[in-house]
C-alpha cells in the first residue's frame, strides 16, 4: 500500500467516526452514506457517488456494478449500516467492485454496530490462467460448444468475479452458441425404496446430453467434478463438465 493510501485511509477512518458520533446509532445506511458524503465535501476530498460501472459480453449488456463510493479515484468504499458482523458476501461484494474498477485498494465499512468496523483489503494485481484439461479433439460437440462460450467470458473478463456476476454472464455466453440450456433439473429421490419426493440438482443440463456444474472463487474444482459425475450418473448423461471461475485458474475438466 502506497503512502498516499496509507494517509487516505487515515484520514477517511477519522470521517467515519466523526460520522458515527454525530449522526447517532442505529440509522439507515442511507443518512450515514449522505452524512460522509457531506464530511468529505467539507474536507475536499473527491469523490463519486454510486457511480455506474457497466458489464458486458460483446455488444451485450448484462449487469451493473454500482459500488457506494470511489475516493480520489484511488479506493472504493462499501459501506453496510447491520445490526451484526458483515458477512462474506459483503467482502465479496466488495472485491467485485475492485476487480471492475482496477482499484488495489477497498475499505469495507459497517456503521450499523456500536463503533465503526472498518476492513481494509488490498487486491494485487495478478496473472490470470484458463486451464483447460481437455484438448479440444477429445470434446463432444457440445463441449467444444460450452469451451468456445467460456473462452469468450474469459477473454474479455478473464476470471476473479463472484457467482452474482458470473450467473449472468454465462446465459449470455452460452446463448451466443445457440445451445439448449435446462437450469437445475428435478430428479426424484429414494432411500431403502422409499420415494423421498423430487429434489433439483446445481447443474445446468446442454443440449439434452451434456451436465456442467460451475462455482466461482472456489481455492479448486474438486467439488464440481465430484458433482458432475454424481449427476451425470443420476440424469443418465455420457458427457459432463465442470469449471471453477477460480480467483486466478479458470479450470475446466471433461468427463465422457
Amino acid at each position: 500500500m502506497t503512502l498516499r493510501q496509507k494517509e487516505m485511509t487515515y484520514t477517511l477512518r477519522g470521517g467515519l467516526f466523526e460520522v458515527q458520533n454525530e449522526v447517532g446509532l442505529g440509522r439507515s445506511e442511507e443518512a450515514y452514506h449522505r452524512a460522509f458524503c457531506i464530511w468529505m465535501l467539507k474536507n475536499n476530498i473527491a469523490f463519486q457517488t454510486k457511480p455506474i460501472y457497466p458489464i458486458s459480453l460483446g455488444n451485450i449488456h448484462v449487469f451493473n456494478l454500482i459500488p457506494d463510493l470511489i475516493v480520489e479515484e484511488a479506493l472504493v468504499i462499501e459501506l453496510k449500516a447491520k445490526p451484526h458482523r458483515l458477512a462474506a458476501s459483503d467482502t465479496v461484494q466488495l472485491y467485485n467492485y475492485m476487480k471492475r474498477t482496477g482499484l488495489s485498494l477497498g475499505l469495507l465499512v459497517n456503521m450499523g454496530l456500536d463503533r465503526v468496523y472498518i476492513e481494509r483489503h488490498l487486491r494485487d494485481s495478478i496473472e490470470t490462467e484458463f486451464q483447460n484439461l481437455n484438448p479440444s479433439p477429445s470434446l463432444c460437440a457440445t463441449t467444444q460448444k460450452i469451451n468456445e462460450s467460456l473462452c469468450l467470458i474469459y477473454e474479455e473478463h478473464s476470471t476473479g468475479y463472484s457467482s452474482e456476476i458470473v450467473d449472468r454472464i454465462l446465459p449470455v455466453a452460452l446463448s451466443a452458441s445457440e445451445i439448449k440450456i435446462e437450469k437445475k433439473p428435478a430428479v426424484e429421490a429414494f432411500y431403502n425404496d422409499h420415494y423421498l419426493g423430487k429434489s433439483t440438482l446445481d447443474c445446468l443440463v446442454i443440449n439434452e446430453d451434456t451436465v456442467f456444474c460451475h462455482s466461482c472463487l472456489y481455492n479448486d474444482n474438486a467439488f464440481n467434478c465430484s458433482r458432475a459425475l454424481s449427476f451425470m450418473k443420476v440424469l443418465n448423461m455420457r458427457y459432463g463438465m465442470a469449471v471453477n471461475f477460480g480467483k486466478r485458474v479458470l479450470e475446466v475438466k471433461c468427463f465422457q
